[in-house]
């Protein structure tokens, strides 16, 4: 029932948590890696990337600046887009200078505007005639729920939808590129979560959680990844956790757990260092696509025994859900708030319907409890006569005995009395007679 799942959930979410953080211990951390790197071989990484085209989201500062910088050291032109253009200017500068490779562009985007990822991804498209590798590396953890123009909620917005209209968008020039790849730079976080394909927004969740949510929009790339896979059959898709490193966004999202493992935290070069490998290497197109990496290895995307796996029809509906806000974004933003609103009205009709129906059914359900209770007193008061009429012929009885005993008491007295009187006489008349013949004998 209801109940046991509810435990039996509550149960494992809290087994996800030790067993994620033990795991953690073991394997996101720097000696994780370094343990990691005894089995790594440099030669697959040895890769001349001239000419081949790669555009990095979030390329300017933590794992996307250590990513450019590796595949800039190999050639590659790279495509930065960024949302602040003051970084992004000071990291093609350090590439440049570093490496002497100038072939950065930048490009100036947030990630949390839609509207303004779909007319990027449209304009680069038509201006651009290759793209090799995208490596969607932008992520966002905002600890209050803030809903955009649109209805959107940040988290979502930039993980999940911005990975989405990326990859789709930009897939015209993946699918005529050679050996296209397609890397999303996802978080062993997804691992403590079951995929909810309805509440994107994160409505229901209450208190609302930013890690949670991060969390939740991280397994939510893990599925668009291997759903992409059975989609693009010409494009390679991974998906990846770089491990627990030391990047701006650690410091400043979760600044409890960075003082907590600060000492142990990888270095940015070190998070970053699957995600090269994934982007240039020939091994890594030796695995399926849509698989989730850790340390140059496939890895399972569920703890065992964790409760997490989703059904094929769970995947199903987030992607319907994820496509209608998709079709939402693509009509003016007014006739889509207008569609929004009739949804939100046509939800409430429905939704004050099925109150006014519960409401009926608690009346009748009352109305019945009513007649049940009257019935019951009635019962009660019957069973209450029945038993107090053989009491009360008892006491009738017994007030008809008891005065019964006392009449036959008064008679007894009566009788007795009637004795002495006539003992009485009798003796008085004895005493008369003796008297007389007393007399009669004197004289």
């Amino acid at each position: 029932d209801q109940h046991q799942i509810s435990t039996i959930m509550s149960n494992t979410s809290w087994y996800r948590s030790v067993y994620w953080n033990m795991r953690g211990n073991k394997e996101y951390t720097k000696a994780g890696y370094e343990a990691a790197a005894v089995r790594f071989k440099p030669a697959e990484v040895d890769v001349d990337c001239t000419d081949r085209h790669v555009l990095i989201t979030g390329g300017n500062k933590g794992l996307g600046l250590s990513t450019a910088l590796s595949l800039a050291r190999k050639g590659a032109v790279l495509h930065l887009v960024c949302r602040n253009m003051v970084d992004a200017k000071a990291a093609r500068s350090k590439m440049i200078t570093e490496t002497g490779n100038d072939k950065v562009h930048l490009y100036h985007l947030d990630m949390s505007r839609p509207r303004d990822v779909m007319q990027f991804c449209g304009e680069f498209v038509t201006q651009q005639t290759q793209l090799h590798v995208l490596i969607n590396n932008a992520g966002a953890m905002v600890h209050d729920r803030v809903l955009d123009d649109d209805g959107l909620e940040y988290n979502f917005t930039v993980n999940t939808l911005g990975t989405h209209l990326m990859t789709v968008g930009l897939m015209p020039l993946l699918l005529k590129s050679e050996d296209s790849r397609v890397i999303n730079v996802s978080s062993a976080g997804m691992l403590q979560v079951r995929l909810d394909p309805k509440d994107l927004m994160f409505e229901n969740m209450v208190p609302f959680s930013g890690n949670l949510a991060y969390s939740q929009t991280k397994r939510q790339q893990v599925v668009l990844t291997l759903c992409y896979a059975q989609m693009y059959a010409k494009v390679h898709f991974s998906s990846m956790h770089p491990g627990w490193a030391d990047t701006l966004a650690v410091r400043t999202s979760l600044p409890e757990f960075y003082e907590m493992y600060k000492d142990k935290l990888r270095t940015p070069d070190q998070g970053a260092d699957t995600i090269v490998w994934l982007a240039i290497s020939r091994r890594a197109k030796t695995y399926n696509s849509g698989l989730f990496f850790q340390d140059r290895e496939a890895v399972p995307t569920h703890l065992p025994l964790a409760w997490t796996k989703n059904t094929m029809n769970e995947e199903k509906i987030f992607l319907e859900n994820l496509q209608a806000i998709v079709t939402r974004l693509q009509q003016p933003r007014e006739e889509a708030l207008s569609e929004v609103m009739q949804n939100g009205e046509s939800n409430g009709v429905e939704h004050e319907e099925q109150v006014q129906r519960e409401e009926v059914v608690v009346e009748q359900q009352q109305e019945g409890e009513q007649e049940d209770e009257q019935s019951d007193h009635k019962k009660e008061e019957d069973h209450k006569e029945e038993q107090a009429d053989p009491k009360e012929q008892q006491r009738d009885h017994k007030e008809e005995e008891a005065h019964k005993d006392e009449e036959e008491h008064k008679d007894e007295q009566a009788d007795h009395k009637e004795e002495q009187r006539d003992h009485k006489e009798e003796e008085a008349h004895k005493d008369e007679e003796e008297h007389k013949d007393e007399q009669a004998d004197h004289k």
